[in-house]
């Protein structure tokens, strides 16, 4: 729970899928076609996997609201096929330190399967949503990003969100996005509400593990073993930071040597030292405090995103 999912042109990065090449009259008529089966591009059930996880199941029904919704606008819209499961992402198996020595040995940060910057970038050239944008007139594309994305907050009529950290984030409640999310989840500013606060319940669980005094002391004890193996880190933090400036533009082999040597070193000296065990009982201990304190907006996700499934499975299938 890292980020803020929401769908942006620049951003997503979507593989290629057939052409959306009808257009209705009305958007609702659309999106209730689509729900059908029988209208909106992307919508060929004989190319949607059963094998589909919750995740991709939604993002796939939001994708085909979105082309529906575009195509009664005019515009085309292609809808990607299910984006692959992510590997497990070890910052859920270590959320404040690695101490595992083996699996540090076998894997450092576990950055390898990172998608690289050139690859990303091919992956945005061969994007037909970008490629569609990008042919278009000035001014029509203007349209086509207000279509898609609704004005600009600052225009008036966004959905305004105070993270647990106190950040204040607002997103557009017009557009296709906005018309998708508010027929995948019945109500969008309330599902957009509850999904930014639970993305960023982690950062809230993090400052209060980092503020306990348990937590300086052990990070202190690991500092001083990092230090005696060589390795000047206030904390893990500041290790991960100077491991992000060092692996830019260096040789992927060295990069990966060195990711491997300080991975170990932290992981040794979070066992020596505690901190390892000592931050997961703290996790676990603020989580279940955050978690009671954003109780009703955590319910309020979890029954939306059922229904959402729900509906869903009518949209692409089981």
């Amino acid at each position: 729970m890292h980020a803020i999912p929401r769908p942006a042109l620049d951003a997503v990065v979507k593989a290629v899928s057939g052409p959306c090449r009808r257009h209705a009259a009305h958007l609702m008529s659309l999106l209730v076609a689509a729900f059908l089966g029988v209208a909106g591009c992307g919508t060929s059930h004989p190319q949607v996997r059963p094998s589909l996880s919750a995740d991709q199941k939604l993002e796939r029904a939001e994708q085909i609201l979105i082309s529906a919704c575009m195509s009664a606008h005019g515009f085309r819209y292609w809808v990607p096929p299910p984006a692959p499961v992510p590997a497990p992402d070890p910052a859920r198996r270590f959320p404040h330190v690695i101490d595992d020595v083996a699996w540090a040995r076998a894997n450092g940060y576990g950055r390898t399967a990172e998608m690289s910057g050139d690859e990303h970038a091919r992956l945005v050239r061969n994007d037909p949503n970008l490629r569609y944008a990008r042919s278009l007139s000035p001014g029509r594309r203007g349209a086509y990003e207000l279509t898609l994305r609704g004005p600009p907050p600052s225009a008036g009529g966004s959905i305004t969100v105070r993270t647990p950290r106190g950040y204040t984030l607002r997103t557009s409640g017009k557009g296709c996005i906005a018309a998708a999310g508010a027929r995948l989840y019945g109500d969008f500013a309330t599902w957009d509400r509850a999904q930014v606060i639970v993305d960023n319940l982690w950062p809230e669980i993090s400052a209060e593990v980092r503020a306990d005094r348990a937590y300086g002391a052990a990070t202190g004890r690991w500092a001083g073993c990092m230090r005696r193996a060589g390795h000047a880190y206030a904390n893990p933090d500041r290790l991960r930071d100077d491991l992000d400036r060092t692996a830019a533009g260096a040789d992927p082999a060295a990069a990966h040597r060195a990711e491997i040597t300080l991975a170990v070193a932290e992981a040794t000296c979070a066992r020596s030292s505690g901190l390892g065990p000592i931050s997961r009982r703290l996790d676990a201990k603020y989580t279940a405090e955050v978690e009671a304190r954003f109780r009703g907006t955590i319910d309020t996700f979890r029954r939306l995103r059922a229904d959402a499934l729900r509906r869903a499975d009518a949209l692409v299938g089981p």
